[in-house]
């Protein structure tokens, strides 16, 4: 992920005709453990990189992701980890906007989540994107919903 990538949700709008997707933190962290599932979120990287879909991440789940490298290995492999998740062909959105700010804020109130889950959900609301996760406890009720749907990598 290029620097010049990292954006601020306001100064966006989803306006391809791609397919949109923002990952949380759980479809990374399956991804860099080669957990179950890690194929299809590789998979869906490897769409990025040609183009067919978008990919984003809000910076909030980038910092669950390197919290857990953290909190279960060295600060070198943290790092490490960071450098690759940099590397991918995903869109960071580095702040969040008012509108998202709402439409998180929603989230968290309604299906009694953490904030960094909520914010995943409050940027795929704005992008009309799929949020891309193994989290059934935080997402299987908002799926239910029908206020976002989710890409389930297991």
């Amino acid at each position: 992920m290029m620097t010049e990538q990292a954006i601020e949700a306001s100064a966006f709008q989803a306006t391809t005709t791609v397919e949109h997707f923002v990952f949380d933190a759980c479809a990374f962290i399956t991804v860099f453990n080669n957990e179950i599932g890690a194929d299809k979120a590789e998979q869906l990287i490897e769409r990025a990189e040609s183009g067919e879909v978008a990919l984003y991440v809000a910076s909030i789940n980038i910092y669950e992701v390197y919290y857990d490298a953290l909190r279960s290995g060295s600060l070198d492999d943290a790092e490490e980890l960071l450098n690759d998740l940099y590397a991918l062909p995903i869109t960071i959105v580095e702040t969040i906007d008012q509108n998202i700010m709402r439409q998180a804020a929603h989230f968290k109130i309604t299906h009694k989540m953490s904030l960094a889950d909520s914010i995943a959900l409050g940027l795929a609301k704005h992008l009309n994107a799929r949020v891309v996760s193994t989290d059934h406890h935080e997402f299987d009720a908002v799926e239910k919903s029908g206020e976002v749907k989710v890409f389930w990598l297991r």
